[in-house]
């Protein structure tokens, strides 16, 4: 079920919108099954999806898939990562406005989803945005953008949805914190991205892919050369 109301925001349609207000009215729902289906084996994989998520994961992996396209000299995939790193950057910068601004509170026993305390510095009252969620699919949204591939674009969404269950599983955030938190990253980061494009637009001599080169004594990588 949550499945289902997750990963059709890959699309990020009308009809993606209108997913939010109707996950809002399943978060009580949705609190009280993750409640009831805790296990050690969900809680290790929850443990796994974890980093995901996380900023201090995600940036250095951004940081050393730049810096090795600027070595191996694919220029278009540099390019193609910084269009991808200033997305999620956005989508984060909003996300940490708007998260004490909206200061909604996280799930707890009382089972309320509806309590906000706007501009509260307590880590209690900040619900929504899900910052995991944001990261995720802002990183999806500007991998899909610049890959052609929909097996690819599908396998990142998948992750980024993985995500967000994780943290309505965790008891970290209401289930419409995740759906709107994945809008939110996907609108901001293709956004930015096609603002990208249209301002500085690829070259047509971009760093050429790797090559994989057989020779009678074994394999061997060719590097692109600028042209």
């Amino acid at each position: 079920m949550l499945l289902a109301l997750i990963v059709p925001l890959s699309t990020l349609g009308a009809q993606s919108v209108l997913i939010v207000p109707a996950s809002a009215a399943l978060d009580r729902e949705a609190y009280v099954f993750a409640l009831e289906h805790q296990s050690d084996a969900l809680d290790r994989v929850a443990d796994a999806v974890d980093p995901l998520g996380r900023a201090r994961y995600l940036v250095p992996a951004m940081v050393g898939a730049y810096v090795t396209t600027r070595i191996i000299r694919n220029r278009r995939w540099s390019e193609a990562l910084v269009r991808i790193g200033v997305g999620y950057a956005a989508a984060d910068i909003v996300e940490s406005l708007l998260k004490p601004a909206v200061g909604r509170h996280r799930p707890d026993s009382l089972r309320r989803p509806w309590r906000f305390r706007p501009f509260n510095a307590k880590g209690d009252w900040h619900s929504f945005p899900s910052a995991h969620t944001v990261h995720a699919f802002a990183l999806a949204a500007g991998i899909a953008e610049e890959v052609d591939n929909p097996w690819i674009s599908a396998g990142t969404y998948f992750l980024a949805s993985c995500v967000g269950l994780q943290r309505v599983y965790t008891g970290s955030h209401w289930l419409s914190d995740v759906t709107g938190s994945a809008v939110l990253a996907l609108a901001v980061s293709k956004t930015t991205n096609r603002w990208l494009r249209k301002r500085h637009p690829e070259r047509p001599e971009a760093g050429r892919p790797l090559q994989l080169v057989m020779h009678p004594t074994g394999f061997a990588v060719r590097l692109p050369v600028p042209r």
